[in-house]
């Protein structure tokens, strides 16, 4: 259990759980409710003292050593002292939460129309005619589908298939046991959120599966709800009915970039490293003709070696120390994040150890200024990036959008690539004003990838003083960059 879990339960009582799913159901409830209250901010604070105590003692969160001490801790600082309501308590607040039962048993069904008769009908004749979106709810039942075939995952053919196929595809991890899968299913529909546009469609699956509808007749009534045909909301897929699955949630939610618990360590993606693997995602798709399933790779042991290579290849150009080379590349260290930090303070140990045994074993050449290695690293990985603009068609109006908006203040990487734009945003001024042929292309790429708008601010640029570059915005200059390398 983390901290999440044990206060919950010191506010349940008298409230009892038939098992762990219902625990979880309720503990995700009643904070979701919590939310709106001026309790909220003692929510926050515990979860950040947590996190402080888990790396400042490389512990787990959800270690007992760890809550012994946050319990201490949290003792001497006395954070937010108000006393919980009797109207507040999960008793008060869950009474009639719909995650105990589901759906009433007298729900009425939806009357499908005819065009939803005969979208059923497409969905179930012709698996490859796609009849919502790719990550609509649709489509993702679609991919649940193929997923138990795949698997040999042997169903009913009833409604009840379709829960665990939607269930499958948009939250199951890729090592649950297929066995659980129906009780699990339906733990998660149980637990969504009362204000989910997910409701109608599960329960409505739900019902279907108690009446012995049959599987068409059950999607011709999906098809009347519009929210079958939209994506499922982050929270709507994310599964919360056990102990210990709210606090990384949270603490990701809060500011916080990693946390450890006793079964996994998480991380959080910025929004260019979210891209590129949702293009790979996607990418592998194409490629093989299905979505990504359980146990399936995205690089080969030659596309890892291949990279390694590339990486070095950087590092020689970028004139990265011997030492920090060599941690990473022969001792497998890992480098500090674009921000300087590491992801646990063993990362820390590992690479600054590597560090010294290279300076000791080369006594002849100077140790290395971390700063200075570091903003070299921060280099790489804004040339990766604006490379990756330069190659994938995909990446660039994307790019472009993050660096437009305010994503540049709030995220590092986007931050990086800003930065390292603005540090040749002289070069960039000058080669643009003194060269008709990259002034053609820096527009011809603006108007393909960022539109008519791009190419506008663009042009407004051309004939600036180069010592004045720096104030030119981050999307204009990588349209120049881009160019500029084409040469």
């Amino acid at each position: 259990m983390d901290p999440l879990d044990l206060v919950f339960l010191g506010a349940a009582p008298p409230e009892r759980f038939r098992d762990a799913a219902e625990f979880g159901n309720a503990r995700t409830a009643w904070f979701r409710k919590l939310r709106e209250t001026p309790h909220w901010g003692g929510v926050e604070c515990l979860v950040t003292e947590a996190v402080k105590l888990s790396k400042g003692h490389d512990l787990p969160i959800d270690a007992p050593t760890a809550l012994v001490l946050l319990n201490a801790r949290l003792e001497h600082a006395k954070p937010n002292q108000r006393t919980l309501a009797v109207e507040l308590r999960p008793a008060a607040l869950l009474s009639d939460g719909r995650f105990r039962s589901g759906p009433p048993e007298d729900l009425v069904l939806p009357v499908p129309s005819a065009e939803a008769v005969e979208s059923a009908k497409l969905f179930r004749a012709e698996p490859d005619a796609r009849v919502g979106c790719r990550e609509s709810c649709v489509e993702r039942l679609r991919d649940g589908l193929r997923l138990l075939e795949h698997v040999g995952y042997s169903t009913p053919n009833g409604a009840f298939k379709l829960l665990i196929a939607l269930y499958a595809a948009l939250v199951a991890s890729n090592d649950e046991p297929v066995e659980q899968l129906p009780a699990r299913a339906l733990a998660w529909a149980h637990g969504l959120d009362e204000a989910s546009s997910l409701i109608p469609v599960v329960d409505t699956i739900m019902i279907a599966a108690l009446r012995d509808l049959d599987i068409e007749s059950t999607i011709s009534r999906l098809f009347t709800f519009p929210s079958f045909l939209c994506s499922a909301s982050r929270e709507d897929q994310r599964w919360h009915s056990d102990s210990g699955t709210d606090f990384v949630i949270l603490a990701l939610e809060f500011g916080h970039s990693a946390i450890k618990s006793r079964d996994r360590e998480v991380m959080s993606l910025g929004p260019i490293a979210s891209i590129s693997l949702k293009n790979l995602e996607r990418d592998f798709e194409t490629e093989r003709g299905r979505p990504m399933e359980p146990g399936d790779r995205v690089f080969s042991a030659d596309d890892v070696r291949e990279l390694d290579a590339e990486m070095e290849k950087m590092f020689e150009l970028a004139k990265i120390h011997p030492a920090w080379s060599n941690a990473y590349l022969r001792d497998n260290a890992p480098l500090p994040r674009l921000d300087g930090s590491f992801r646990a303070k063993k990362d820390r140990q590992d690479f600054l150890e590597s560090v010294e045994k290279y300076i000791i074993a080369h006594p002849g050449e100077a140790p290395p200024d971390h700063d200075s290695e570091l903003a070299k690293l921060r280099g790489i990985g804004a040339m990766m990036t604006v490379r990756m603009a330069i190659t994938d068609d995909r990446f660039a109006p994307q790019l472009i959008g993050l660096l437009d908006s305010s994503a540049a203040e709030e995220f590092d990487e986007v931050e990086v690539v800003a930065e390292f734009l603005a540090g040749y945003a002289e070069h960039l001024v000058t080669v643009v004003n003194e060269k008709p042929d990259i002034e053609e292309k820096a527009l011809e790429w603006a108007r393909l990838h960022g539109g008519a708008s791009l190419a506008e601010r663009l042009r407004t640029c051309i004939g600036s003083d180069p010592e004045d570059g720096w104030l030119i915005e981050p999307a204009v200059l990588l349209a120049i960059a881009v160019a500029d390398s084409s040469r």
